[in-house]
């Protein structure tokens, strides 16, 4: 028996009140496999269009006020560790 038959003979075990839901889910189901196949015919999206719309300081990477000298010391300490662990 194949998977269809499979799926046509227990139907018939469904009770009436259920018959609408399953319906229902049926046709969710093939309305997800048609809108699945129509997804993959999009093109793919690059950030292209939003280039040049982003304005960014110039001063961007430069540390923050707001952290101590020895703070940041600290900081970059603590970074070149990972960095070290990382290459080990």
């Amino acid at each position: 028996m194949t998977l269809k038959e499979e799926i046509l003979h227990d139907i018939n075990d469904v009770p009436e009140s259920s018959l609408q839901t399953l319906l229902q889910f049926v046709r969710f189901l093939i309305s997800n496999s048609e809108a699945s196949g129509k997804e993959s015919k999009k093109p793919y999206r690059s950030g292209k269009w939003i280039q040049g719309e982003i304005l960014m300081s110039d001063d961007f990477d430069d540390p923050m006020e707001f952290v101590s000298e020895s703070e940041m010391r600290i900081l970059e300490a603590m970074r070149d560790e990972k960095i070290q662990e990382a290459a080990v």
